[in-house]
C-alpha cells in the first residue's frame, strides 16, 4: 500500500531520549499561530515559527512546538517546545525520491531543509516537511537524517518518513540565558 500524504510536522520518537519522555518546556511566544510540529526558534521578544524559506534564524533553532498555540504575545501563555538538542523526531519528505532500499539509504547521515506550509487549521498540526535531501550542510539545512523510520505504512516511494534530528550547528543548547516561563 502507497503511504498516504499527510504531512504533520516533526513529531517526537515517543521513547524520548535515553528511553525517557520527551523533554518539554514552556516559553513565551510571539503573536501569531503556532501549530504542533513546527520548527520553532528565539526572537527577540519570545518564540517564532521557523519558516525555512524567508527567514536568516536556522543558527538560532530551540526545538518543535508540542502543541498548537494561537494566543497574543506575552499574554502569560506560552508554547511548550521539545527543546532537549538529542531529541529524535519522525518527518515524512515531501519528495518522491525514496523509491528504493538503496535511495533511503543514501539519505542517511545527510542534511534535510524543510519544507514549509501553514498548518492544518483543522488538525492544528503543521504540514512541514522534509526537502530534497542533500549531503551538504548549511543553513538552510537544518535537519539531519539520522535513519530510516520502522513505522507502518512507511513504504518506499513518495512521502517516505524518515527519523531527524535538529543538527547541532542550528540548535541553541537551552541555558539559562534563554528565556522560559517559570
Amino acid at each position: 500500500m502507497a503511504n498516504i500524504d499527510w504531512p504533520s510536522g516533526l513529531r517526537p520518537v515517543s521513547n524520548g531520549v535515553g528511553g525517557t519522555a520527551p523533554q518539554m518546556r514552556p516559553y513565551p511566544k510571539l503573536a501569531g499561530i503556532i501549530y504542533e510540529g513546527d520548527l520553532l526558534y528565539m526572537g527577540e521578544a519570545g518564540v517564532v515559527v521557523y519558516n525555512g524559506t524567508t527567514d536568516a534564524n536556522a543558527d538560532n533553532i530551540i526545538g518543535v512546538a508540542a502543541h498548537y498555540a494561537a494566543t497574543a504575545a506575552n499574554t502569560g501563555d506560552g508554547v511548550f517546545v521539545y527543546d532537549d538538542p538529542n531529541q529524535e523526531y519522525i518527518c515524512q519528505s515531501a519528495t518522491d525520491a525514496h523509491t528504493t532500499q538503496a535511495l533511503v539509504n543514501a539519505a542517511l547521515g545527510r542534511h534535510a531543509p524543510i519544507v514549509y506550509a501553514t498548518g492544518n487549521t483543522t488538525t492544528l498540526q503543521s504540514k512541514v516537511e522534509l526537502g530534497v535531501i542533500t549531503s551538504v550542510w548549511t543553513l538552510d539545512t537544518p535537519l539531519f537524517v539520522v535513519r530510516d523510520w520502522k513505522g507502518e505504512d512507511n513504504e518506499l516511494g513518495k512521502w517516505h518518513k524518515f527519523v531527524v534530528k535538529i543538527d547541532h550547528r542550528c540548535h541553541v543548547a537551552t541555558n539559562d540565558s534563554v528565556t522560559r516561563i517559570t
